[in-house]
């Protein structure tokens, strides 16, 4: 899986349509950093988060994104273009439980091979910038397997669209933290992963507004 015109393709986009990015650990540091198998989760603003991703994180990753959204609803859209033509996702089929079954096995070898995977728990957008609840089912994956665990935090993707809409810039904010110890040893039951994870998640994005 070779995905480096994503990564230049994505580079290019954001800078043209006036998004700058900003990330709290470099290029060079995140090389060192971010070793696979990896399973990175993050909030989800925009339709352009996985892409946003892919300019500035130096791995290859495939998404995991649900039947009823991108795969479905944006039927022509570039995110599905790119996403087919690269073969860049998963699938999350929300109401066929078989078919669920077998891409979740395919996302364990895949990621069991020495890959990495974003997941957006929340498992829709949200518009408002602030956290959903995250769907438990997205957390079985490193339960099954042993893989480093990374939190990204996006703030202010929310608002790309409707800056183009008015020529406006945008600025967006990308926190990067290392998940692994925490989801390994802090948390008792698989039960309680859910609520933890947002626990942690929303501590985290309080920081970046505390910050900002």
């Amino acid at each position: 899986m070779k995905h480096g015109l994503v990564h230049r393709f994505c580079k290019i986009l954001f800078p043209i349509i006036n998004v700058k990015i900003d990330c709290n650990i470099s290029y060079e540091k995140l090389k060192k950093v971010l070793s696979k198998p990896l399973v990175m989760y993050s909030n989800h603003q925009s339709i352009f988060d996985a892409y946003l991703l892919y300019s500035i994180l130096p791995v290859d990753y495939k998404m995991f994104w649900s039947d009823t959204a991108h795969v479905d609803r944006y039927k022509l859209s570039i995110t599905k273009l790119i996403g087919k033509l690269y073969d860049l996702n998963f699938t999350h089929y929300k109401n066929n439980k078989r078919k669920n079954y077998f891409e979740f096995k395919k996302v364990l070898s895949f990621i069991s091979s020495g890959n990495a995977v974003l997941i957006f728990p929340e498992g829709s957008l949200s518009k408002s910038g602030k956290l959903k609840p995250f769907l438990p089912a997205s957390f079985q994956i490193p339960l099954k397997i042993n893989a480093n665990i990374f939190g990204l935090f996006i703030k202010g993707s929310n608002k790309i669209m409707s800056n183009l809409n008015t020529n406006a810039d945008s600025r967006v904010e990308v926190k990067i933290v290392d998940f692994t110890d925490k989801f390994y040893n802090e948390i008792s039951s698989p039960k309680h992963i859910p609520k933890k994870m947002e626990s942690f998640f929303m501590k985290e994005y309080e920081r970046m507004e505390l910050a900002s």
